[in-house]
């Protein structure tokens, strides 16, 4: 799925509840602050650039275990 560009500011846990099957996900070019993502247990890639995210808690990807690309470029971090 690509929201990229959608001015989007949250990414609430259960946005994608229902998107199990879902390996891909661009996030990037929006106003996302904050994100915390579970439920998606065939996530691989998940691209937030170009965000205003300042900090990752612990817990923010802890349940996505087939995570190999996680992008962060241009964020506040």
């Amino acid at each position: 799925i690509d929201l990229s560009y959608n001015e989007i500011e949250i990414v609430q846990d259960s946005a994608f509840f229902r998107c199990l099957f879902l390996w891909k996900l661009k996030l990037n070019n929006n106003r996302i602050k904050t994100i915390f993502l579970r439920h998606l247990p065939h996530l691989q890639v998940l691209i937030l650039n170009q965000n205003q995210i300042e900090e990752i808690d612990d817990y923010s990807f802890s349940e996505l275990t087939n995570l190999r690309t996680l992008e962060l470029v241009n964020n506040k971090i």
